[in-house]
């Protein structure tokens, strides 16, 4: 997205933004990713409250996000970035928190991603329209990050939710597939599961998570057989 398009669509505050480059060779001096960054921000007319570049390893980078939230804690993107290094970090109760804390305080916060839990697991649906007003900036990650953290949390029905909302703007989005599909092997709604395994297989056959997809479908289709109707 250009800065233009960036500001008009916003529509919401001036956001703070901390610029944390993780890298094991560059120092502030020649860091032009991180100036670059800081170019477009002041342009699409948000403040940087925090730069600095720290080894690529999860730990300083988390350190880093957690002082620069110390400082300013309305730093949206700041609590997206702890967020996906908690979940790195294998704590998705804190990225959870986090996440959730940083769509709280979002402009473009979505409330239609806090599902309250119910027996059925069920998902929710947006309008079109809905689902074209979410903006591109990341989202699809922060969502990611999010979904993952509620399947890990056991929030089986926000989670579902959550991958609804990736699948409703990119059809094949894998990732998406995958992790719904384990949502829904959890709900032991086999057939759906195996539904998206299936697609996620015909989209991306020689990948990884082709593969895992394809073992789980195998699973799935055995417990579908098993668990159908008499």
């Amino acid at each position: 997205m250009v800065v233009d398009e960036h500001r008009r669509s916003a529509g919401g505050p001036d956001l703070g933004f901390a610029l944390v480059t993780a890298s094991d060779s560059r120092v502030a001096a020649d860091d032009r990713s991180g100036a670059l960054a800081r170019e477009l921000v002041e342009a699409a007319g948000h403040r940087v409250a925090a730069a600095e570049v720290v080894p690529d390893e999860a730990a300083p980078l988390r350190r880093a996000v957690e002082a620069a939230l110390a400082r300013d804690p309305d730093l949206v993107r700041a609590q997206f970035t702890l967020g996906l290094v908690a979940e790195r970090l294998g704590r998705h109760a804190e990225a959870l928190t986090a996440i959730r804390r940083g769509l709280m305080m979002s402009p473009w916060f979505v409330p239609m991603v806090w599902l309250l839990e119910n027996g059925s697991g069920g998902s929710i649906e947006l309008a079109d329209e809905a689902a074209d007003a979410l903006p591109k900036i990341a989202s699809d990650d922060v969502l990611l990050i999010l979904g993952r953290s509620l399947l890990d949390a056991g929030h089986l029905g926000e989670a579902l939710g959550v991958f609804d909302q990736v699948l409703l703007r990119e059809e094949q989005h894998t990732a998406a597939l995958f992790h719904r599909g384990v949502v829904l092997a959890k709900l032991r709604r086999y057939g759906e599961a195996l539904d998206d395994w299936e697609r996620l297989i015909e989209a991306a056959p020689g990948s990884s998570l082709g593969d895992v997809a394809r073992r789980h479908a195998a699973s799935a289709r055995e417990l579908a057989t098993l668990f159908a109707p008499a």
